[in-house]
């Protein structure tokens, strides 16, 4: 094979015996980017080469290739899940971060194989890009395709102002509505359809691309999909778990790529239009467009599945030739709005712009924090924390601020429009610039990033907004990432506060009086569940603790001040604002923290309360690290919270510690809290991290083997989850969680021979992998039971290494308690 040092792993051309390839500028000898990455040069089957990583997604990697038998370029599709395996740098086979996972990894690599089967009999449809081989080997499964040349619709928009003419767009549309309506008769759905997948090549063909990509890790228990989602084109179903996809699934994605294709914009997330119906119809942005076409791509954009076409094939009829019944349906249904309406942010319909969802509580300050946050946190110049779009994780459709589209026509400040204004610039619309995300900031820094922005300030419009601070902006007129005309305007609405119910002379006669009546009014309202009303309770007495503190340094004030703004975050993430929670829940902690230094404040129990609920909204602002040190901190105040404890579990689990997160859950399950079984309060938890986007593998091993939250409740079933809860509980050398699978008599000639066993074999050595092999379920008669199970270890002591599989036959008995079966005793067998 030493002919493969001849080809040039970055575009496989015969550089000869050059080091530096004449044609793309790539260096023989580069290793990859990341150790995940096969290195180039790699040989599968003894006939492809494997080059350069042409991408990379959640579930595989794409090498570029080679074809020594054919000599032919190719492009090869390894299956990767990124939660479940990776490889060391330099070698080929892969790895699980578990034993557990492999499982789940082997059953998605064979639906990955199974449906490469099934789209290669579509190797002579236009549309779709042609399968040459699938195979397995290193441990996981590969596809081999023909290499194509070209650019995909994302980029050929770029080259043409960002959108084409409605004839052109369909001449594009229609080979990939071919495509899906053929796939659709066999039972394959797409999931992912956008420009991103969408491949136009050098010829003018159209090709779909990544048949599959986001669904091939199952879970086997469940049945619930791991799906990456691009805001804008995946429908409503798609976020949820058990929605219910189907055909209509992928053409809400088409007829989203295809409205992105003639507006140059991006649809509306779906989950923002469950709330309200923001989508302008084309023809309002200046599209020329059928009205027949335009009524079909409506109706293929419902945000219910129900309202949309069920098949493609009757979406394109409607698109090409119309039908009357559709239209009338879609007319009625219609709820696009008119171009310059705008969305209202009046506090008299707060309760409709914030809607709630049904959460658990979590003790007195811990009150409902069942939210979908998105957010991630960026500091501009180190002042100032805002959030970006992660373009990894759908947006959840209240932590936005929702845009003020219906403004108030006597608005308490207004500046003149620049248009009419002669010392402004007049609009450039041959220099197109981008609308910067100005929530959240304070009004002169917005001013100065929208005039960096290229862009000017329109109006300044002071309302009330019961979320964000007083003096930031709330809402702007255009919503960010939009594009504009230089000097264009961008009206700003900025937060003029809450208006106190009493003048400061009545704050300073009735002191903590008044403070502690709102106080407690804002709690009432909150335990009925009034979160608007309660909210603004919170916000006058805090305002009025803050006033009273400056006035006379009551302590009083100052310690008021700080538990009602942990109470303010508490009802901002039961309206599902976590990251304003978060805010409200750091000056929560620094007041309480001032108090500790200044004064000797030592409650311990609202200390405890305070830092855990600031680990809490951590969590669900995607800071793990941190809520592990909050979590800490909370733990020491008071060592006996249980939701603390579970915190710190969660912080361990989502930072890669799994040992001390298993012992953690597995302590704290059986557990009493407030009259529910805190292993229903960690599985609601999981529910929750799931929707703030956490996607660790290790989270559905805990619910499934810990908690025991499997859909199969058969002995077998049970018995097998005994053996893996064994295993995790070895690998995070748990020594009591190895001893609570077993069910003997404490003192017991056999209950003293596994204690010494797990005891001695815990103190010499460190495990670094166990995994079941295989179980065979020898017998079951009435209450007792018998297995034969091969495990394999990797664990070392202080002189060297080891690897070694070993079989072993397990007694067990049923018991009815959290574990339904236990082990009576264990002997080798091999």
């Amino acid at each position: 094979m030493s002919e493969i040092n001849n080809f040039c792993m970055g575009c496989m051309f015969k550089k000869g015996s050059d080091k530096v390839c004449s044609n793309c500028g790539w260096e023989e000898g580069t290793m990859p980017e990341s150790p995940q990455h096969l290195v180039p040069g790699t040989v599968l089957q003894e006939k492809y080469i494997v080059g350069r990583v042409l991408g990379q997604g959640g579930f595989g990697i794409t090498y570029l290739g080679w074809d020594l038998h054919l000599d032919m370029k190719l492009a090869i599709k390894e299956y990767m899940p990124k939660d479940f395996a990776t490889r060391s740098a330099g070698e080929e086979e892969v790895t699980f971060y578990t034993g557990y996972v492999k499982s789940q990894f082997n059953s998605g690599m064979d639906k990955f194989l199974e449906e490469a089967k099934i789209i290669a009999k579509y190797n002579n449809h236009p549309g779709i890009v042609s399968v040459r081989d699938f195979f397995k080997a290193n441990g996981t499964a590969y596809l081999v395709m023909y290499y194509l040349e070209g650019v995909d619709l994302k980029n050929y928009l770029s080259q043409f102002g960002g959108k084409l003419p409605f004839d052109q767009a369909l001449a594009i549309m229609t080979p990939v509505m071919d495509a899906l309506a053929t796939v659709h008769k066999d039972g394959i759905l797409h999931r992912d359809i956008s420009p991103d997948n969408i491949y136009i090549t050098m010829q003018g063909e159209v090709k779909l691309l990544d048949f599959g990509a986001a669904r091939h890790a199952m879970n086997n228990n469940n049945k619930s999909m791991s799906v990456i989602l691009k805001p804008g084109y995946a429908p409503e179903e798609q976020y949820r778990s058990r929605g219910n996809q189907g055909p209509w699934t992928d053409i809400y994605g088409l007829a989203a790529t295809f409205y992105r294709v003639l507006t140059g914009n991006v649809p509306p997330e779906s989950l923002d239009r469950l709330e309200e119906e923001t989508l302008q119809l084309p023809s309002r942005l200046g599209v020329k467009i059928p009205h027949h076409a335009e009524l079909a791509l409506q109706k293929a954009l419902s945000v219910k599945a129900a309202n949309r076409y069920q098949t493609m094939e009757a979406f394109q009829q409607a698109l090409l030739s119309g039908d009357s019944h559709v239209h009338k349906t879609v007319a009625m249904q219609s709820s696009f709005t008119n171009e310059g309406q705008h969305r209202t942010v009046a506090h008299s319909e707060f309760g409709q712009q914030f809607q709630q969802t049904n959460k658990k509580k979590k003790g007195k300050l811990f009150l409902g924090v069942v939210l979908a946050c998105f957010l991630l946190l960026f500091s501009a110049t180190g002042a100032i924390a805002y959030y970006l779009w992660s373009d990894k994780k759908p947006v959840a459709s209240n932590d936005i601020p929702p845009t003020n589209n219906d403004p108030d026509p006597n608005p308490a400040v207004e500046e003149p429009d620049q248009n009419d204004t002669p010392d402004k610039p007049a609009i450039d619309n041959s220099v197109q610039v981008s609308v910067p995300l100005l929530y959240n900031l304070e009004e002169q820094q917005a001013i100065t990033i929208l005039q960096q922005a290229g862009l000017t300030v329109g109006q300044i419009i002071y309302e009330e907004n019961l979320i964000t601070k007083s003096g930031r902006v709330f809402s702007q007129s255009i919503e960010p990432e939009q594009k504009l005309g230089k000097n264009s305007p961008v009206d700003l609405y900025v937060n003029k506060g809450v208006e106190l119910p009493v003048d400061v002379n009545t704050i300073y006669t009735e002191q903590m009086n008044i403070i502690n009546q709102y106080s407690n009014d804002g709690i009432t309202l909150a335990n009925q569940g009034q979160s608007e009303a309660a909210l603004r309770k919170y916000i006058q007495a805090r305002e009025m603790a803050k006033i009273l503190y400056h006035y006379n340094g009551s302590i009083d004030a100052r310690i008021a001040e700080g538990y009602l703004a942990n109470l303010m975050a508490a009802v901002k993430a039961d309206l599902n604002f976590t990251y304003y929670s978060l805010e409200d829940s750091v000056d929560s902690v620094t007041i309480f923290e001032e108090l500790i230094n200044r004064n000797g404040y030592d409650d311990n129990e609202i200390l405890s309360e305070v830092y855990g609920n600031l680990s809490w909204y951590q969590l669900l602002n995607n800071l793990p690290k941190d809520s592990i040190s909050s979590s800490e901190k909370a733990y020491q105040y008071d060592v006996t919270n249980k939701i603390v404890q579970l915190n710190l579990a969660h912080g361990f689990l989502l930072t890669d510690q799994f040992k001390s997160a298993f012992s953690w859950y597995r302590y704290l399950k059986d557990f009493d809290y407030n009259g529910q079984r805190m292993s229903d309060v960690i599985a609601d938890d999981f529910i929750t991290l799931k929707e703030a986007g956490y996607t660790h593998p290790d989270i559905d091993v805990i619910d499934q083997i810990v908690l025991g939250n499997i859909a199969d409740k058969s002995d077998e079933a049970e018995i097998e989850r005994t053996i893996y809860f064994l295993m995790l509980a070895e690998l995070a050398e748990d020594f009591d969680g190895c001893m609570s699978t077993f069910s003997l008599q404490a003192g017991s000639k056999q209950y003293n021979s596994i204690f010494d066993y797990y005891k001695g074999i815990f103190e010499a050595y460190e495990f670094s992998e166990v995994v079941v092999n295989s179980i065979t379920i020898d017998e079951i008669n009435g209450n007792e039971a018998r297995a034969t199970v091969s495990k394999s270890f990797k664990y070392k002591d202080a002189n060297q290494s080891y690897d070694e599989t070993v079989s072993f036959s397990f007694t067990f008995i049923k018991t009815y308690e959290s574990l339904p079966w236990k082990m009576t005793g264990f002997q080798v067998v091999q």
